[in-house]
């Protein structure tokens, strides 16, 4: 699959650890994690197959961290992510991408994120290059 594309929060701000290290758009951070917060599926699917064309092969996968303190329900954070989402094809007549919570049998229809975390993704990158 593709390169690792690693963003973290800092005291000072965002900072993107890899593939090279650098200073991010903190409004295009903001984006894109609204983005991935207020998805919602408008179908779900039931499929215990792992090769469901929908979600195989996945294009990228998407996973997310939070640090420190303790959990909403009082449980000691760890080091699983808090959202692994593995994105698969995208419709693009229904303006719809596929996916599935990583270990999860249920296929989501989502709407077309790729579009806007690619997008978010995209203004990182220009940022981080235009501050070298």
């Amino acid at each position: 699959m593709g390169s690792n594309f690693v963003l973290k929060r800092t005291a000072t701000g965002w900072e993107q650890l890899e593939p090279n290290t650098d200073r991010v758009d903190a409004t295009s951070i903001k984006t894109l994690i609204e983005t991935l917060s207020d998805l919602q599926s408008s179908e779900l699917f039931d499929s215990n197959s792992p090769d469901d064309p929908r979600v195989s092969p996945r294009t990228m996968t998407v996973r997310v961290w939070q640090q420190g303190g303790v959990g909403s329900g009082g449980e000691a954070m760890t080091t699983e992510p808090a959202l692994s989402l593995e994105i698969g094809r995208h419709d693009v007549l229904r303006k719809t991408v596929y996916g599935r919570l990583e270990g999860d049998s249920f296929i989501l229809a989502l709407p077309d994120l790729i579009g806007v975390a690619s997008m978010s993704l995209a203004l990182v990158r220009r940022f981080s290059t235009s501050t070298r």
